[in-house]
């Protein structure tokens, strides 16, 4: 069964190469480093494991062809700080990566033409629909489509890669986001595209700050600093902008909204009547509810001048070898319940940190407890902290039911194994919270589905590195679910669930029955 695809970015890395040399979306981005030269000859080494193959192509169009046949393509300028915090690496400053153009970072870095570059980016794949000549190992008539209703998916072109346009970030159609005419300009370029383009969703923020609302803090290999969520909630004009974004039928993706956002974004739709599904199309969890957010600070908060910062403790998931990452860029347990109220969509994130393993700190090697960590606007203190002085809330240095130095070490040699754990307990969480709020299990069954992030810069799970690899995802997940010990913990019994059932609609079927009801 081919895989539906919520969140994926098969035109994004090509945006980084030198101008007039961007590679077609079809093809591999296999990421070398030049070393030098030996008799005249250019001298490159790979470098997938040194960087994870984060930087390699991981849902090219030739990846996905004959396996993905729809997906939310994602249209997005990267911001001005991407461009700042790449050029800042020395591995990319001086210009042996034969990805990251410096002289294209630097146009970037100046962030006064992002509707330029996301218009570009699509013309881009417009301009690629069919493979190269030269291509190899595609099905016959090898093709992308980009779909404008839910009945132009053909099921049976299993040839065809269909894509429904999502915009990551308002921030991609500003020219300028600091200039006087900004907020005219921003109208202009959003009402012309949407005009011209069906688009099916879009993200009100992304990475960096930006006018409309505050983002959840989420960068975390580049200079944190450049990405502080320093905003306070929506902004007057961010309720403006989401009520025409509502006018013209588009769907609100929350992720990257802050988490005092995302409350006021439900609050709005509450006040305004709003029908349209909330969807989150790349979602993390915190296993959590908002309530205890508070609970499991691992340092004291500490006081970063225009932000808060906290390290986060690990609470152990429902299956055997999981964890979850407790940031609030993650979904809260009152998020899932508003996204499965309104009828929406959860898809799931493959990139590791945000379903939750260990991979970003390594303070657990000396058997210190594992965590995650974010920063929090001063703007938003008491909303966030429910008090002025957050420095003064309680520690829980080593608390109860939290991964600690020793779990995170035994699930290295297994690390494929435990990624599918991890994943397997987002699903599980999203089950027992439909359940502990009274929505019944045939219908949340059918509202979670894959929001890979690939070609995104993520650290893709071993068990799913690309996009060539769901059905041997699927067979992972399978053998894992088999022993009757992943079910222990779950609420859940072993033969409650029909498995094949619900990866079929996870994998596939609830992506697509959503985009034909809603597109």
């Amino acid at each position: 069964m081919p895989v539906f695809d919520f969140h994926c970015h098969p035109t994004l890395k090509p945006r980084f190469v030198k101008k007039g040399e961007e590679p077609s979306p079809w093809v591999y981005l296999d990421v070398k480093y030049k070393v030098g030269k030996i008799f005249g000859n250019e001298i490159k080494i790979s470098i997938n494991k040194l960087v994870n193959e984060v930087l390699n192509s991981q849902s090219n169009l030739s990846q996905m062809c004959g396996r993905v046949n729809l997906i939310g393509l994602i249209l997005h300028a990267p911001e001005s700080n991407i461009g700042r915090g790449l050029l800042e690496r020395k591995m990319v400053s001086d210009g042996k990566l034969d990805l990251l153009n410096t002289t294209k970072l630097k146009v970037i870095q100046q962030g006064d033409h992002y509707f330029k570059w996301m218009t570009a980016e699509l013309q881009s794949l417009k301009d690629n629909l069919l493979p190269p000549a030269d291509a190899t190992d595609l099905p016959a008539n090898a093709q992308f489509k980009i779909i404008n209703h839910g009945s132009e998916f053909n099921e049976a072109a299993t040839n065809t890669i269909h894509g429904v346009l999502i915009v990551e970030g308002l921030h991609c159609f500003f020219n300028n986001p600091d200039s006087i005419n900004a907020f005219d300009e921003f109208y202009q370029n959003f009402n012309s595209f949407t005009d011209a383009n069906k688009i099916f969703a879009v993200n009100i923020t992304h990475l960096q700050s930006m006018p409309f609302a505050n983002h959840a803090s989420g960068m975390q290999f580049l200079n944190e600093g450049y990405f502080f969520p320093k905003k306070d909630s929506i902004s007057d004009r961010g309720v403006e902008v989401i009520d025409h974004i509502h006018s013209k039928n588009i769907l609100i993706d929350i992720k990257h909204l802050g988490l005092i956002s995302r409350t006021k974004f439900y609050s709005i739709r509450s006040q305004k009547n709003y029908t349209q599904p909330i969807i989150c199309t790349h979602a993390g969890l915190t296993g959590i509810s908002m309530q205890e957010r508070l609970n499991y600070f691992r340092d004291e908060v500490t006081d970063k001048g225009e932000v808060w910062e906290i390290n986060h403790l690990k609470k152990l998931g429902h299956v055997p070898f999981s964890a979850f990452n407790m940031t609030s860029i993650n979904l809260y347990d009152e998020d899932i319940v508003q996204i499965l109220e309104s009828d929406g969509l959860i898809g799931i994130s493959l990139d590791q940190r945000i379903l939750g393993y260990p991979t970003e700190h390594v303070a657990y090697r000396w058997n210190v407890y594992p965590y995650d960590n974010e920063f929090i606007s001063r703007h938003e203190t008491k909303a966030f902290f429910g008090t002025d002085n957050p420095r003064a809330l309680p520690v829980n240095e080593k608390a109860e039911n939290t991964l600690n130095g020793d779990d995170a070490l035994n699930q290295e040699p297994i690390s494929e194994m435990a990624h599918a754990h991890y994943f397997m307990n987002h699903i599980i969480h999203i089950l027992i919270v439909a359940k502990k709020n009274g929505i019944p299990y045939n219908k949340v069954k059918t509202m979670i589905c894959i929001g890979s992030d690939f070609d995104g810069l993520i650290n893709a799970i071993d068990s799913c590195k690309d996009a060539t690899q769901f059905e041997d995802f699927k067979d992972t997940i399978r053998s894992i679910c088999d022993d009757n010990l992943f079910w222990q913990d779950t609420t859940f019994a072993k033969n409650e669930i029909d498995l094949e059932e619900l990866l079929d609609l996870v994998f596939y079927h609830n992506g697509v029955n959503f985009v034909k009801k809603h597109l």
